[in-house]
């Protein structure tokens, strides 16, 4: 009987150390963040075929008066391989499937900014589109439908559509401009 016990105590002694090493790996691994797949998760910006978007960054708000917080759009770089030179002339960043605003051929060929094939545009802030300034040129991220911001707070992965308004060189100056969308995955700065 004393032989059973003693054997028992080695048995559990041998493998309660094992299973100790064991719960303390994976205790490290975890602070690690290597179980985290959404910390992995890579950055995505894509339009269809005919502009190539380079990168795209946000920035998340959360720390500031509730009136400033929210996801804002710090950059979009897209490059031109359409064929033919084309002028933006605005973008908007929100949720859902269709762009919120509509701007004139007009308007576009007079205010937009010309990309020339194969060239690239960075497009910071509304003010680069001549027409005046709005009052905040800042490219807020809205939610569909409505006029309220994403939320969001630095490291947080963003998710949702970039649209840019633009037309063809060759396109007539009648009707309202083209719009292209972008589905971006990104994380806040």
């Amino acid at each position: 009987m004393v032989k059973r016990a003693q054997a028992a105590m080695e048995y559990l002694s041998t493998y309660g150390w094992a299973i100790l090493v064991l719960v303390i790996v994976l205790a490290a691994l975890l602070w690690l963040g290597i179980f985290n797949v959404g910390s992995r998760v890579p950055d995505q910006c894509s339009f269809p075929p005919g502009l190539t978007c380079e990168s795209a960054r946000f920035l998340a708000i959360d720390d500031s008066p509730p009136a400033y917080n929210g996801v804002n759009l710090r950059e979009i770089k897209v490059t031109n391989h359409l064929g033919e030179t084309i002028y933006i002339c605005y973008a908007e960043c929100r949720t859902g499937d269709h762009a919120e605003n509509a701007i004139t051929a007009a308007d576009c060929k007079t205010n937009g900014i010309r990309v020339k094939v194969e060239d690239s545009l960075t497009i910071t802030n509304l003010a680069q589109f001549g027409g005046g300034a709005p009052s905040d040129p800042s490219i807020w991220c809205l939610l569909e439908d409505t006029n309220n911001r994403m939320q969001g707070a630095p490291g947080d992965l963003i998710q949702t559509n970039v649209f840019l308004h633009y037309i063809r060189a060759s396109d007539s100056a009648v009707g309202n401009a083209r719009v292209i969308r972008a589905s971006v995955i990104a994380r806040g700065e």
